[in-house]
């Protein structure tokens, strides 16, 4: 079953990206160049920093003492519309390349794939050319998922009391006697094939108190390349991703809850 067979489905937002290794002179020349082209698809950008923190020792002092190293990220960001309400979008970082779409209120578009594709393989090429990237190290697809007392009440004894064994397939085995499952936590790695990964996780979702207990149900897939994956096999790469990711989505949801989704 595939995602264009449901008609509730409980997808929040889908991320398919690649990761890149342009030296320092590409990337500066090559992010200019692609933000004179970005404006004719997408009219809204920004640039946004954070920053990471890395502790290490400074050993020439005695004794020696963690010294906080820090380091900007630098994300190119554009949008197909105003931020706020737009569905699809695209980030440019100094090693990555990702296409992120949202669910938003209101709009048909449900971001399945086969939707996506030309879209992605087409900004995709535009983008590496201007960075002078023919190869990829690595693919990586992002499936999140949410579970809402708005929208699954069926799944909820309370609010804030959820059935979670309902849900999740492997909760299902639990026989003990229970009143419901709190916030679940929990993240399992899943080896498909020797470079090919992917993640399961479970975790609380944040949302206002008002609405309940909401959970994250995120499938993540990794395709790390051995030699070299030259921009003209991505789409197909992210396809073989797509399809893992379906196959842990059958797995870890349970018929009831696959059917609820429909």
């Amino acid at each position: 079953m595939t995602e264009r067979h449901f008609d509730n489905p409980p997808i929040i937002r889908r991320c398919y990206g690649v990761y890149i290794a342009p030296n320092d002179i590409e990337f500066a020349r090559g992010i200019e160049k692609w933000n004179k082209l970005a404006p004719e698809r997408f009219p809204e950008s920004k640039q946004n920093t954070r920053w990471n923190i890395t502790f290490v020792p400074r050993v020439h002092q005695n004794p020696p003492r963690m010294e906080q190293v820090p380091k900007a990220i630098i994300s190119h960001d554009y949008y197909e519309s105003s931020p706020e309400d737009c569905a699809f979008s695209m980030s440019v970082k100094r090693n990555s390349l990702f296409f992120h779409w949202r669910r938003i209120p209101g709009q048909s578009s449900r971001g399945d794939f086969d939707d996506l594709r030309d879209k992605i393989d087409e900004n995709i090429k535009l983008v590496a050319g201007a960075l002078s990237v023919e190869n990829v190290l690595g693919i990586e697809t992002h499936y999140h998922n949410r579970i809402t007392y708005a929208q699954y009440p069926k799944f909820y004894t309370s609010k804030k009391s959820l059935k979670l064994g309902e849900i999740i397939r492997h909760f299902a085995s639990y026989n003990f006697k229970h009143k419901g499952y709190g916030p679940p936590n929990c993240s399992v790695q899943i080896h498909f094939a020797e470079n090919i990964s992917g993640n399961f996780s479970i975790s609380k979702a944040n949302i206002p108190d008002d609405q309940g207990l909401g959970i994250n149900v995120d499938f993540q897939v990794q395709y790390r390349v051995k030699d070299q994956c030259p921009m003209s096999d991505v789409i197909a790469k992210m396809e073989e991703s797509r399809e893992y990711i379906h196959k842990m989505f059958r797995d870890m949801f349970t018929d009831a809850a696959r059917k609820s989704f429909k």
